[in-house]
């Protein structure tokens, strides 16, 4: 469920602002578990930038279950 990442504008009070994006993915323990790190940067007319980082953890914290009916746990039997 990671979220999209949003679309950022910014202005300028001499002129034009023009924002770009980065992501990268730095990857965990498995392939389910990584840290994406998101980057906007809004550069002016004059070179003055600004950035914003965004950082998205993304973690399995699920364990897995079984499907279906399960046999006992404990059976007592005789022996033969």
């Amino acid at each position: 469920a990671v979220p999209t990442a949003a679309t950022l504008t910014a202005s300028d009070n001499c002129g034009n602002a023009v924002v770009t994006f980065n992501e990268t993915r730095a990857d965990g323990s498995c392939d389910s578990n990584y840290v994406l790190t998101r980057t906007w940067t809004a550069t002016d007319d004059c070179g003055l930038t600004t950035e914003f980082v965004q950082t998205v953890t993304v973690e399995d914290t699920t364990a897995p279950t079984f499907d279906g009916t399960l046999p006992d746990a404990t059976i007592t039997a005789e022996c033969d």
